[in-house]
């Protein structure tokens, strides 16, 4: 499967893959004749073709470009050794496009806000899940993925929908969202809004180009809350809109309402 993004974009997927330390060959290409093939070697730019030039010299080519399509095929480590262009690094690759190599990453604290409100039932702060569907109505073989750059987050979000019988398939940024939606194939995104490298307005737009209205549901999931970003994503066709903190039932009222 194929994503397709405004060159821009493709760049910050080429950032993260870097600042993941991915290790494998992103195939791209915008026309019909005009393809290229960027190699990275855990998270190290060793490799560039477009057209019919290589290294520093493709960029050029690559700069004009408006839209591009593009998959990532992981590769091992030792079958790229080989392909390897003495001119080209992460330094300066991101540098002939004017990036600074760390100025797109956000640092998230994983400590911050806890993502999900329990209910306390009593005096001695008994921690309430919310109460799970009658066995017979769960989706066991439902796959939901939860694409958000806190561990925290992740985690609590995938305790309440393991506890109710979902699968569960995690992401930590926008770029992995998109390799999990090829390799997994889950029926639900949960997807927060501001991630390192590609955001989730990013994630969005891909999905809507690749996958048109076959497309699986998306919820948002962020702590955002303005009337502006609530519009924004309307617009990306997610089929609702959640703001951290959430509570527990809340939640999956949401997510069986979708998945069903």
């Amino acid at each position: 499967m194929h994503y397709e993004l405004p060159v821009a974009d493709f760049l910050k997927v080429l950032l993260s893959c870097v600042d993941d330390h991915k290790t494998g060959i992103v195939l791209f290409f915008s026309g019909s004749a005009n393809w290229g093939k960027i190699v990275i070697n855990k998270g190290n730019i060793q490799s560039v073709r477009f057209k019919n030039a290589k290294g520093m010299e493709a960029l050029p080519g690559i700069q004009e470009l408006t839209i591009v399509q593009y998959n990532f095929r992981p590769e091992e480590t030792e079958r790229l050794s080989t392909l390897q262009d003495p001119d080209i690094d992460n330094k300066s690759f991101f540098q002939y496009f004017g990036i600074a190599i760390n100025s797109l990453i956000s640092v998230i604290d994983d400590t911050s806000d806890a993502t999900v409100i329990e209910t306390n039932t009593n005096t001695n702060i008994e921690t309430k899940q919310a109460k799970a569907p009658p066995k017979s109505n769960r989706i066991k073989q439902a796959k939901i993925l939860i694409a958000d750059d806190s561990t925290v987050a992740r985690k609590s979000i995938s305790k309440i929908l393991t506890g109710v019988g979902y699968k569960v398939v995690e992401a930590h940024n926008g770029f992995e969202a998109l390799g999990q939606l090829q390799n997994e194939q889950p029926d639900m995104m949960l997807l927060d809004l501001i991630m390192p490298g590609i955001d989730g307005y990013s994630v969005l737009k891909a999905i809507e180009r690749t996958q048109g209205e076959e497309r699986i549901p998306i919820i948002v999931l962020t702590s955002r809350d303005s009337l502006l970003d609530k519009l924004k994503s309307m617009t990306l066709s997610c089929e609702a809109y959640l703001t951290k903190p959430i509570e527990s039932k809340t939640l999956l009222e949401t997510v069986n309402k979708y998945i069903n």
